[in-house]
């Protein structure tokens, strides 16, 4: 049998309405509460609380957005199950409390380097293919707005590069005169 692991971990979470992501955080514990081999043993969530503006800003984010975080501890059966759990469900810290040392089979830790590469390569198709999209939405928009621009409107979108910046001017300039 696989040797227990003693953990704390720390699960956060940011959204809104504040009422929302405490009922969502607390969901997400009972869900792991009910995984054959974990046994919480003591849980806290925290009480919602706005994000400072100053943080907003650099998230980009105008309105009033929450966040809260869990404290949980738990028993767990082996290091294979916890890097499992902590793979899928990707807590901000992880604290193991016991035991102080762990040994691990090369085929086990294999399996886990495995399972996080195979993660990995999910999150980094999903990458490639958000910037492909996005640079197909860029591109669009800069026909539309050039569009918009040949038959003599103001495009809502702006575009600032050099010549995007000189075919402003100059479409100013001629509409003047």
């Amino acid at each position: 049998m696989a040797e227990k692991i003693r953990a704390l971990v720390i699960y956060e979470i940011l959204g809104r309405p504040a009422d929302h992501i405490k009922i969502s955080l607390e969901q997400l514990l009972d869900h792991i509460g009910e995984n054959k081999g974990i046994t919480i043993t003591n849980r806290k969530v925290h009480e919602p609380r706005v994000i400072e503006e100053e943080k907003k800003k650099k998230m980009g984010i105008t309105q009033d957005v929450y966040s809260t975080f869990a404290e949980v501890e738990f028993t767990i059966d082996g290091l294979e199950l916890l890097f499992t759990l902590l793979v899928n469900t990707l807590p901000s810290t992880i604290e193991i409390i016991e035991p102080s040392e762990l040994r691990v089979k090369n085929f086990d830790l294999g399996g886990m380097l495995s399972q996080l590469v195979i993660k990995l390569h999910r999150y980094d198709e999903v990458a490639k293919a958000l910037q492909m999209e996005k640079v197909q939405l860029i591109n669009l928009a800069k026909e539309m707005d050039k569009k918009i621009r040949d038959l003599g409107g103001e495009s809502p979108v702006r575009f600032d590069g050099p010549d995007e910046k000189s075919n402003v001017e100059e479409k100013k300039s001629s509409k003047k005169k």
